[in-house]
């Protein structure tokens, strides 16, 4: 991580890290972040500790080993590190891929710009993952940790950044309607096979977050914020059975059962 301090470096409420040809995006992606940091402070008295990554191919090769294109959070609730590309990477070209693969309403001539808003918004999704950590909703199950960081993500979207929002269903939409052969399609799958999922059964991944994107828009119409203020209610004491987590979930949010019971069979 020595690289780092060659890049361009600002810091205001979020550090940010970034290539030369980054500044622009640097600049807007700050600018909706530091938004959501305040929102969220508001509301629940937390503000994680945030540096943000921005760059481009030939600086990430100096930092890091895996695939470009794909948003990652790492660090500790002392120091939490978001690294977002500033250009097409893998993520794209998966999405385009799907795109082409069906029949979408989404005119062609948007999608290149939707795709690359979409895993800038990934970005955010990550940083939803601070929020768990930080509220103590990271100990409870992955999915479930998976489900609440896209809310978080989600809810500030809706509220302060609409077209965001509709990027992001419009996107997931793309995704889930892709034909993809599957290996997994239970939350107790999902939950053991967590930590290689992604890099081992990436459509599988990819099906699953595109499931939880679409249940979390359902629960945020049907609650919007006070879900979040619900769950932190009913799951301060932390991790349990799952049995017991999922008979609270339901009774915060009855549309989860039959949700769930789908995912069991």
């Amino acid at each position: 991580m020595e690289y780092l301090t060659k890049l361009n470096y600002q810091e205001n409420n979020i550090k940010i890290h970034y290539s030369d040809d980054a500044e622009s995006s640097a600049k807007d992606v700050i600018e909706l972040l530091e938004e959501m940091s305040n929102y969220y402070e508001y509301l629940f008295n937390v503000k994680p500790t945030l540096t943000v990554i921005l760059v481009n191919k030939t600086d990430y090769k100096k930092l890091f080993e895996k695939p470009y294109g794909m948003p990652f959070l790492f660090g500790s609730e002392k120091e939490w590190y978001i690294n977002m590309p500033s250009e097409e990477g893998i993520i794209v070209d998966l999405i385009k891929e799907d795109y082409y693969s069906i029949h979408h309403p989404l005119e062609e001539k948007y999608i290149n710009d939707y795709a690359n808003s979409f895993v800038t918004l990934i970005g955010f999704h990550e940083i939803g993952h601070t929020y768990c950590c930080e509220l103590g909703l990271d100990k409870l199950c992955h999915w479930f940790s998976e489900f609440m960081a896209t809310y978080f993500a989600y809810c500030f979207m809706v509220e302060k950044s609409p077209k965001h929002a509709e990027i992001w269903m419009t996107i997931n939409q793309v995704t889930l309607d892709a034909k993809r052969q599957l290996k997994y399609m239970t939350l107790d799958e999902f939950n053991e096979a967590y930590s290689t999922m992604a890099s081992e059964a990436p459509g599988d991944y990819t099906w699953f977050q595109g499931m939880f994107n679409e249940k979390v828009d359902e629960i945020y119409k049907r609650y919007g914020i006070l879900f979040i203020k619900n769950v932190l209610d009913t799951f301060k004491d932390g991790k349990m059975s799952s049995e017991d987590f999922e008979d609270k979930l339901i009774k915060i949010a009855p549309e989860f059962e039959d949700w769930l019971n789908d995912f069991r069979n």
